[in-house]
C-alpha cells in the first residue's frame, strides 16, 4: 500500500467520522434536553387536581371534595398519582361501594379508619379517616 493511499483512506474515516458524529451528537443532545427537566429529573412531581390522580386508577373524585392535595409521575411506561382530600362524611359508603366493589375494611393497626384497594390493573387504594361529625378525610395511591 502506497503512502497516498494511507492518505487518502485516513481522510475519507475522518470525514465519515465528522459526517455521522456530528449529526449524532447533536441529535443526542436534543433527546436529552426534552427528557430531562431543568432540575435533572426526567419524571417531575407535579401538583394536579384530585380527579386527574384518581382517574389512573379509574376512580372517580366524590362530589363534594374539597381541600384536594395531590401530585404525579408520569414514567416511560408508568403513571402514579397520590393526594388526599376532604369529603362529606355521608358519602364516604357510596364512594367507596363504587369506586372499590371488594369492599373496605377496617385499616390495620387503625379500627377507626377504613382502607380499600382495588385487584386489578390500573390499581387504586384509599384510606378513609373520620375527621369529625360531618367530614372524611382520604389518603390516596394510584397505578397504571
Amino acid at each position: 500500500m502506497t503512502e497516498e493511499s494511507r492518505h487518502a483512506r485516513a481522510s475519507w474515516w475522518a470525514l465519515l467520522a465528522v459526517v455521522l458524529g456530528v449529526p449524532l451528537f447533536f441529535a443526542g443532545r436534543i433527546a436529552y434536553a426534552i427528557a430531562v427537566e431543568d432540575d435533572g429529573d426526567p419524571f417531575p412531581t407535579r401538583s394536579v387536581g384530585c380527579g386527574r390522580a384518581l382517574s389512573i386508577g379509574e376512580v372517580e373524585l366524590p362530589p363534594g371534595a374539597t381541600r384536594e392535595s395531590c401530585q404525579e409521575i408520569r414514567g416511560w411506561q408508568d403513571y402514579n398519582g397520590w393526594g388526599t382530600f376532604r369529603m362529606p362524611r355521608e358519602n364516604v359508603s357510596g364512594w367507596l361501594g363504587k369506586n372499590f366493589p371488594e369492599g373496605s375494611r377496617p385499616c390495620q393497626g387503625d379500627p377507626h379508619a377504613l382502607c380499600a384497594r382495588n385487584n386489578r390493573m390500573p390499581e387504586a387504594s384509599a384510606e378513609v379517616r373520620f375527621e369529625d361529625k360531618d367530614t372524611a378525610v382520604v389518603a390516596f395511591e394510584t397505578h397504571s
